[in-house]
């Protein structure tokens, strides 16, 4: 079998405890904890609320509402819950990243796998089992499609390669023989969608990107499921996936080390609430400030040393929306200086305004390194120049920053990250069921115990948040 979309089809219909490695099973517990954690915080943010009330909209008299919206006590379909939660899980720039991918697989993946797992009543080790198949697929896909000239090319990779992610989760979950799941991805590849110029110009568009993909994925594999039918070639082909949407299309790593090396491996764990490209911007000047003590009036200048990608995409000198924050080197490495950018409570329309920032943003420059272009996206190097207006030079350089997988989060910090973001949206008691409940996940027939901790009665929540 030559044709990379039958060969990922086989792969997914027959992962399985019998031929996964346990250590993968270990990782997909501690992403489902990260992913339901940022998914719970980020139900509570605006755009969330927004994206919830069409949901809740298309609940309204349906007859399979089985599937759980986080952060409420609402259930809805299978894919109005993965859009929901999707989007709750991508509204704040706090979920895991594939950086060689260049995309966001847990807060596709998990929502699309959750509320499948909840409609049918599949167990934990099945979730599990689903999980680490949509992560394997949307790093593929996102690696085979070029993923710097996907996303140089305007494509927002976490929305469009992310339904190949939902469908294989949902797939899993469905027991799809090979050819219905080669279906299902032949379906997702008509779904796939969204554009980067929120990048420019803000706006909340980005944080829906995600929960689409999600539901698309879930769409794409319950009709093939019903015998509908996509091209089998929709990666590879001609007018393929890959081919339609990158100039320079790699497909050659779709099946690359297929079994051997695995995506969920290669995953980082969010610390700040801003894009992982700012990361080691974040990292580098808080070294450099713990080293010479160095204050926002010291600064003459700061040079950042990146790629090209950060130069494009994340230079905005004006942050007029929480998402254009978020995405701007020039705000990260000024903020860094005044809050806590490890608390997204520093994302706030305050905050953002705050004229100092501006004011030490205009001293940030922006430089090219060639040898970080040849390094990104395998890496996302960083090096922070300092010059003190009384002549110091400090210099600090990461290739990895902090929550990279190899400069991992340990599994305590990814629980003590769970704990800031839920508390006071969920009670204590609910945080510590639902960090047993992960734990005990691959043990359980059914994951009704994790996704009620996650309940959130509509009273309760307002009253919690004013308290917090």
């Amino acid at each position: 079998m030559n044709q990379p979309t039958l060969r990922l089809a086989e792969w997914t219909s027959k992962a399985g405890p019998a031929n996964l490695p346990p250590t993968l099973y270990v990782l997909a517990k501690q992403y489902l904890l990260d992913t339901i954690g940022v998914t719970v915080f980020g139900s509570t943010r605006p755009w969330s609320k927004m994206v919830a009330r069409y949901g809740e909209k298309c609940a309204a008299g349906a007859v399979n509402n089985r599937s759980s919206i986080i952060g409420t006590s609402l259930r809805a379909t299978a894919g109005t819950a993965a859009l929901v939660n999707g989007a709750a899980g991508h509204a704040f720039e706090l979920d895991d990243v594939h950086d060689e991918s260049l995309l966001h697989p847990g807060t596709v993946v998990v929502p699309a796998a959750l509320a499948v797992c909840e409609d049918l009543g599949g167990s934990g080790a099945e979730l599990l089992t689903s999980i680490i198949a949509g992560y394997e697929l949307i790093a593929r896909v996102g690696l085979g499609v070029g993923s710097l000239a996907h996303m140089m090319g305007g494509f927002h990779s976490t929305g469009t390669n992310g339904v190949f992610g939902g469908a294989a989760s949902a797939a899993s979950l469905l027991r799809l023989d090979t050819e219905r799941t080669a279906n299902a991805f032949g379906v997702a590849g008509s779904l796939a969608g969204g554009i980067m110029e929120f990048s420019q110009s803000g706006g909340m568009v980005k944080r829906l990107h995600a929960g689409r993909a999600a539901e698309g994925g879930v769409l794409a594999a319950y009709l093939a499921a019903d015998g509908f039918t996509g091209p089998h070639t929709v990666l590879e082909g001609i007018y393929g996936y890959c081919a339609t949407f990158s100039s320079k299309p790699e497909p050659e790593r779709l099946v690359a080390d297929l079994g051997k090396r695995f995506a969920i491996e290669e995953i980082t764990v969010k610390p700040y609430a801003c894009c992982s490209d700012q990361h080691g911007t974040i990292d580098c000047i808080a070294q450099i400030r713990a080293k010479a003590g160095i204050e926002p009036e010291d600064v003459k200048r700061i040079v950042i040393h990146t790629y090209d990608k950060v130069i494009k995409q994340n230079a905005a000198r004006e942050w007029p929306s929480v998402m254009s924050a978020q995405y701007s080197v020039i705000f990260t490495a000024a903020a860094t200086f005044f809050y806590d950018l490890g608390d997204p409570r520093s994302y706030v329309a305050e905050k953002i305004a705050d004229p100092r920032i501006a004011a030490l943003g205009a001293k940030v420059e922006l430089v090219q390194d060639v040898k970080f272009q040849a390094l990104y996206p395998r890496a996302m190097p960083t090096r922070i120049q300092i010059e003190t207006v009384s002549g110091d030079n400090f210099e600090a350089e990461t290739f990895c920053a902090k929550g990279h997988f190899k400069n991992p989060m340990s599994a305590a910090e990814v629980e003590a990250k769970f704990r800031k973001l839920t508390a006071g949206i969920l009670s204590p008691a609910q945080i510590d069921r639902a960090i047993e409940a992960v734990c005990e996940i691959d043990t359980e027939k059914s994951i009704a115990p994790l996704m009620d901790a996650l309940k959130v009665e509509a009273s309760t929540a307002s009253s919690r948040l004013a308290a917090a």
